[in-house]
């Protein structure tokens, strides 16, 4: 079974503090990225944010085991490094629009990955 990991965490980037979401799956065959540094409303960016991961699997039939890790980040290497952590309130926040977003999907009728949160 494919393995989707969702690596979230928080980064300095030009002096200024960063939320990373970074998706990567089928092997390292898909990724999507994504930065948050306050210029929209934190919500929609978290909404709009769970919608694109999870239309980016289905719109590429990739199925499997979804787990999120908080406190991590893919280099500019594609190495897996540590960051700071985000709050459990958004963590949590972010988790809850993902199962959102997969259960959007499956009354539509389409194949999601199944959800396991690490």
């Amino acid at each position: 079974m494919n393995k989707i990991i969702v690596f979230v965490g928080k980064r300095q980037m030009g002096g200024k503090e960063c939320e990373s979401y970074q998706m990567l799956a089928n092997k390292g065959k898909g990724y999507l990225s994504r930065e948050y540094s306050g210029e929209q409303e934190h919500e929609a960016f978290l909404t709009e944010v769970s919608e694109d991961f999870v239309e980016y699997l289905v719109k590429r039939g990739i199925a499997g085991q979804l787990a999120m890790a908080n406190g991590f980040r893919i280099n500019e290497e594609g190495n897996i490094e540590r960051v700071g952590r985000l709050e459990a309130s958004v963590f949590e926040r972010f988790d809850v629009l993902l199962q959102k977003s997969i259960t959007k999907f499956v009354q539509w009728g389409e194949t999601v990955p199944i959800w396991e949160m690490n």
